[in-house]
């Protein structure tokens, strides 16, 4: 069966988990269907971390965690028009590390797997739409962390990173 997502924030240690599902902007809830570079919902969401670094959940309901339950629905009023060339840092301030966009390759399908979803979802494999493939011992590594997206380039104590996220078709 099918396991669905939500994507979870929270600004301060010790506040609420806070978020939406993909229903609420009209892509699949299934980590694969909208875990790509330009769709509404996950435009939203690294629009609220750029004005905001925050700590960030892919929250699967099927995770042992409770996150998924937890996660209250954000008011919505941010702005969800997301510019994919604007924003081309992902950054997690808790790991020192940065990611630049611009580097993710199309895969076979003509589309660019955004790392996000991936590297802060937890649940992940214990459902059906979940990502399967290359780097999967990154997967969820992130979670938790705080992390913001920029269009500038993060200082010299932060170090690049690259995965090269390619789903498999058999898993």
């Amino acid at each position: 069966m099918g396991q669905c997502y939500k994507a979870c924030y929270k600004a301060e240690e010790g506040g609420f988990w806070k978020g939406f599902t993909p229903w609420d902007f009209g892509v699949g809830a299934k980590l694969m269907e909208h875990s790509y570079i330009g769709n509404r919902f996950l435009s939203d969401i690294l629009h609220r971390i750029y004005l905001y670094p925050m700590s960030v959940v892919w929250a699967g309901e099927y995770a042992d965690d409770n996150i998924y339950e937890d996660c209250v629905k954000a008011e919505f009023g941010v702005n969800g028009d997301y510019d994919e060339n604007k924003f081309i840092y992902l950054i997690n301030e808790t790991k020192k590390v940065f990611i630049d966009l611009s580097k993710i390759k199309k895969n076979k399908y003509g589309e660019r797997i955004h790392p996000l979803p991936l590297l802060t979802a937890i649940g992940n494999g214990l459902g059906g739409g979940d990502y399967y493939g290359t780097c999967m011992e990154a997967i969820g590594t992130w979670a938790k962390d705080t992390i913001q997206v920029n269009y500038t380039k993060p200082n010299s104590q932060y170090s690049e990173v690259e995965y090269d996220f390619e789903e498999s078709d058999i898993y």
